[in-house]
């Protein structure tokens, strides 16, 4: 009932968007340890995801939004997978961009050419939704 605490289950995914603390991300026994107790098993984990994609088509701003299901399973969109993105680093290094490892990354290679910023702006084409 409304208003009432309760445990519920994420989806490790929606777990991880809506921020799992960084020392607890950074303790590996722990993260699976919480993986092993929380995370379903495939036909579970299908219908987690399913139950979310429902619960969001309820919404007017998302059922008339760029993403449409085509049936009752999970969501689909067309779409294209497009080349791994790489960092470029000083000294000609590249790496690639691997599960949000760029913090990780400024720690062992130098920039390829620093420069300070003292105004800056974040333009978007498109709106994410």
């Amino acid at each position: 009932s409304r208003g009432q605490a309760r445990l519920i289950a994420l989806p490790m995914e929606v777990a991880y968007l809506t921020g799992i603390p960084e020392h607890i991300r950074r303790d590996n026994q722990l993260m699976k340890a919480i993986k092993q107790q929380f995370q379903p098993g495939p036909q579970q984990r299908h219908n987690l995801i399913q139950g979310v994609a429902k619960k969001l088509f309820e919404y007017k701003d998302i059922k008339e939004g760029a993403i449409h299901p085509q049936s009752e399973e999970l969501i689909q969109t067309e779409g294209r997978l497009c080349p791994q993105v790489k960092l470029l680093w000083g000294g000609g290094k590249q790496n690639p961009v691997s599960k949000g490892m760029f913090r990780e990354q400024t720690r062992y290679n130098s920039l390829l050419s620093p420069k300070e910023l003292t105004n800056w702006v974040i333009v978007g084409g498109e709106r994410d939704l």
